[in-house]
């Protein structure tokens, strides 16, 4: 995947996140992170793992950002449904 550089976040284009086994999500759900978010927070980065997209809409364009979720969460094994409904989802 190409990263994509607006405004100094990562995202990526419709065909790089095609066919991906992550959910990709319109609003992002409670306990998700950004990469901006996570740089800016107090939180040890190497206990976050990319769980997700989220689909944002930038100049008109739809583009997709990588979504964190901390590893080992009761939420991240599924023991706990994510609050946000997913655009998609494989099974």
């Amino acid at each position: 995947m190409e990263k994509k550089l607006w405004g100094g976040s990562m995202y990526y284009q419709n065909h790089e996140v095609m066919g991906t086994d992550k959910p990709i999500y319109k609003e992002q759900p409670e306990g998700f992170f950004t990469h901006e978010e996570l740089l800016i927070s107090d939180e040890d980065i190497k206990q976050f793992e990319h769980a997700a997209f989220q689909q944002v809409t930038i100049n008109g364009k739809p583009l997709f950002q990588m979504l964190f979720f901390k590893k080992n969460s009761a939420i991240y094994h599924h023991t706990k449904p994510a609050t946000v409904t997913p655009i998609r989802k494989d099974n």
